[in-house]
């Protein structure tokens, strides 16, 4: 199981999340590569949570 992930460190990705998820529309599995960093690896299912508790969903599935 992967480790909590800090709530300041998701704010300073928030914006980069946001803007490829939701705005381009990446897959989600695309989006963890590209954000992970030395000390950021969030698991596919923490990122879903964080999305849902930022009440981020694509436009096409609203």
């Amino acid at each position: 199981m992967k480790s909590a992930i800090p709530p300041d460190i998701w704010e300073t990705k928030r914006l980069l999340i946001t803007k490829l998820y939701k705005e381009e529309e990446w897959p989600l599995k695309q989006v963890i590569k590209l954000v992970q960093t030395r000390d950021f690896h969030p698991s596919e299912s923490q990122l879903r949570s964080r999305l849902k508790k930022w009440q981020i969903t694509k436009p096409s599935r609203k």
